[in-house]
């Protein structure tokens, strides 16, 4: 029996609808014995385990009716399931809450996982992550794409981005912007064997220019705004690099749809937001994810209040925020996270 990309794509919908439902709601909540131990106190079993692996089960019999299903918790009731995974043509395997114990005690560190063997050999693996929801995996649930999506990376950097992209999407079309010209060439090498995706040296902006650049140490680093607060990273070397309009670029390539706009160019997202005022206004860009920043003083990281408001009158609605960097005693501060839009 065999088990397609459709099939894993269900199957990770069903891991996430059972986070959502009944670890979730149980994490830091979870009622007076809600709590048991197994075989000892190390080895813990809460209603969210049990209640998720119900739930991920019932799921399963309905969308894989002809596969047998092994959860932690079914074979701690029942040890001979184990001996028929070897001689099922499919076998889904769970385990609801890998690391109960960080669950029990508040800390957000686990994850819901399944394994799936057809006829004694391991597929697939799923490993769902609750509690920092992968931008992508929301992207391709929100979507329901049956086509390959277009992509626009602005700010691709050594390409870390792209590489998640064809993750998600293997089909993808990827439009990589780097402007520095020797992280340009990491990001090309690194993809040149990859036909889907096209490597520009350009920046993205209001229209086309050319624009001197100072050279940070850490590549990331490097920004066009005119005031730069992390000097002290300086290189003391500069470069002219080329700027064009994520408008224009589209009309010359007749790219006349966006699927993902990705932005991370510190700073400039709204000099680039203005070159594609058309695009916006037509509604031809479907998702937006940009990095964002929460204080003011940090002219290198686009605030989030005024992104939002742009996006918000463009007709954009915020679906969430993704790998968040917290700093400071005891991390209590939200220094910048990445912002996911999509048309309303």
């Amino acid at each position: 029996m065999t088990f397609s990309r459709a099939d894993l794509d269900r199957l990770s919908t069903i891991l996430a609808e059972a986070a959502d439902a009944e670890i979730m709601p149980r994490f830091r909540s979870l009622e007076d014995g809600g709590i048991r131990e197994k075989t000892g106190a190390l080895d813990l079993v809460t209603d969210a385990d049990e209640q998720g692996e119900w739930m991920i089960r019932d799921l399963c019999a309905k969308a894989f009716p002809n596969a047998l299903f092994v959860g932690e918790e079914s074979v701690a009731r029942d040890m001979a399931l184990l001996g028929k995974i070897g001689g099922a043509d499919l076998a889904i395997i769970v385990d609801p809450i890998d690391g109960t114990s960080n669950f029990a005690w508040g800390l957000p560190l686990f994850g819901v996982m399944a394994a799936v063997v057809a006829k004694g050999e391991t597929v697939a693996g799923l490993i769902y992550d609750p509690v920092g929801r992968d931008w992508l995996y929301d992207v391709r649930c929100f979507s329901g794409w049956s086509s390959a999506p277009l992509a626009i990376d602005a700010g691709a950097n050594i390409g870390q981005t792209v590489h998640d992209l064809l993750l998600a999407f293997p089909a993808a079309r990827i439009h990589a912007f780097e402007p520095v010209s020797d992280t340009f060439k990491q990001l090309q090498t690194r993809y040149q064997r990859q036909p889907r995706v096209h490597c520009h040296p350009l920046a993205l902006g209001r229209e086309p220019a050319q624009f001197s650049i100072p050279l940070h140490r850490d590549s990331e680093l490097n920004t066009l705004v005119a005031d730069q607060p992390r000097t002290s990273d300086f290189t003391g070397n500069s470069e002219e690099v080329t700027v064009d309009s994520l408008e224009a670029f589209c009309a010359r390539n007749a790219i006349g749809q966006i699927d993902i706009l990705k932005m991370d160019v510190q700073g400039w997202e709204l000099e680039l937001l203005q070159g594609a005022e058309g695009l916006l206004r037509d509604r031809r860009i479907r998702f937006i994810y940009s990095e964002v920043g929460f204080r003011r003083d940090s002219s290198d990281m686009q605030h989030f209040c005024a992104l939002n408001e742009v996006l918000e009158e463009q007709g954009y609605w915020l679906c969430g925020f993704y790998q968040p960097f917290r700093w400071g005693p005891g991390k209590r501060y939200l220094g910048f996270s990445n912002a996911l839009y999509t048309l309303r």
